[in-house]
């Protein structure tokens, strides 16, 4: 008896045809949420993991978003519309801003500002959605051992909950140069796959110039996070997306994952030797730049900047995302000067004093002027800020750093002036 097979064309139209139906159904919820003038409404778009279950979520009346200013010390409202498990310890949370007009760019993150356990907690979770792909702001968070924040919000955190939260930041985004002919090399270990998504998204659906290859390294079938979503856009994007999937302890065989061209399969750990060799093996056939985009466990990083810098490949092109937080170096204070700083935002301007030794963040906290932050060690970015006078120095995880190298931009959680008197701005 002859085997039936399916049709190859009919695969991919299907496939088509699925993205298109979630992306109306999408755009039909985004509708919805915005014409409404009731208080409460009923969300019945779909059911299942590609669209909302049947929930009811209150929401507030366009007029209460008074009570969500935008300009309340930087802060911004989301309020949980839908919440997806991903594995057993990781969860998307599909947003929706309140405070009106919201902007950000694909692989950046947002800092939630959450109060549990009698404290502010503040904690950095990456996109996983990407703007012109996804109607709605997606976070994606992993439960991490003994972690409060993590833990409530893949295991307690709601629809309807409203979470507050700092604007979007980050400087894990697409090369200035991406209007020319570019290839981008991905490389995600674990939960590092979420900002990934983003980038990835954004560049096959969005532009037409670049093509991907993506490495994500995992313990198992069962903790790749969008495994069945990477495959249907590898099934979209045949020319210009390609991916191993890397397994160090694989639950059964690989043969499921191997099932197109395009998606490669293997029982191992990524090490330099490997990671060389897909490299070399994926090289763009023409002379198109290539960006590197790293995001995962510190080993894996270590591991991959240190093989691509080993094969050539600029710093500069090099660009990483670090989930691990590690406390900065402190100068000693007798080479600082106790001084001034003097504090631009929106317009206005206010003086603090700073002690020598004394970052500019800490000083602002003591004079009782909030300033942007979260990681306080320099890898975040949330804190970023000019120095327009004066001269600030650094002490990032990969060494000290002037601002007048930096054309100004400094980090204020790891800044220390080393004049007098300096002027900075907030944007």
């Amino acid at each position: 008896m002859q085997e039936s097979r399916t049709c190859p064309k009919c695969a991919v139209k299907k496939i088509h045809f699925e993205f298109f139906a979630k992306f109306v159904r999408y755009w039909i919820q985004f509708i919805l949420f915005h014409a409404t003038k009731f208080n409460h409404i009923v969300y019945k778009v779909g059911s299942g993991a590609s669209g909302f279950n049947f929930k009811e979520i209150n929401t507030l009346h366009r007029a209460e978003a008074s009570l969500y200013p935008a300009d309340m010390k930087n802060r911004i409202y989301l309020q949980i519309l839908e919440k997806r498990v991903e594995s057993a310890d990781t969860a998307s949370l599909v947003l929706q801003p309140l405070n009106g007009f919201f902007s950000y760019k694909p692989g950046q993150f947002l800092t939630l500002l959450l109060s549990l356990e009698g404290q502010e907690i503040r904690r950095s979770y990456s996109f996983s959605s990407s703007p012109g792909v996804d109607p709605y702001p997606i976070i994606t968070v992993k439960r991490q051992p003994n972690g409060i924040a993590s833990s409530y919000l893949v295991e307690k955190a709601e629809p309807g909950e409203v979470l507050t939260a700092l604007p979007p930041a980050g400087q894990f985004v697409l090369p200035v140069s991406w209007r020319q002919p570019h290839h981008l090399f991905m490389i995600a270990g674990g939960s590092g796959i979420s900002p990934i998504f983003s980038l990835l998204k954004y560049t096959l659906a969005c532009t037409t110039r670049f093509r991907v290859m993506l490495v994500y390294a995992s313990r198992d079938e069962q903790n790749l996070i969008f495994k069945e979503e990477l495959k249907k856009w590898l099934d979209l994007y045949p020319s210009r997306f390609k991916a191993v999937f890397l397994l160090s302890t694989p639950k059964g065989g690989l043969e499921e994952l191997n099932g197109s061209a395009q998606l490669k399969a293997i029982h191992g750990r990524l090490g330099n030797s490997l990671l060389e060799e897909i490299v070399k093996d994926n090289k763009p056939p023409d002379e198109s730049v290539t960006d590197f985009f790293l995001c995962g466990p510190p080993g894996l990083l270590l591991k991959s900047e240190m093989t691509l810098r080993f094969m050539g490949y600029p710093k500069e092109n090099v660009h990483k995302e670090v989930f691990t937080i590690t406390p900065p170096f402190r100068p000693p204070a007798e080479r600082l000067p106790d001084g001034a700083v003097a504090l631009s935002r929106n317009g206005s301007v206010e003086s603090f004093p700073i002690r020598a030794g004394q970052t500019i963040l800490e000083a602002a906290e003591q004079a009782e002027i909030e300033l942007p932050f979260s990681c306080r060690s320099g890898i975040c970015t949330t804190c970023t800020a000019i120095c327009q006078e004066g001269e600030v120095e650094m002490y990032l995880p990969d060494g000290p750093l002037n601002s007048s190298s930096t054309k100004g931009v400094i980090q204020t959680c790891v800044g220390y002036p080393v004049t007098t008197f300096t002027k900075i701005t907030v944007g």
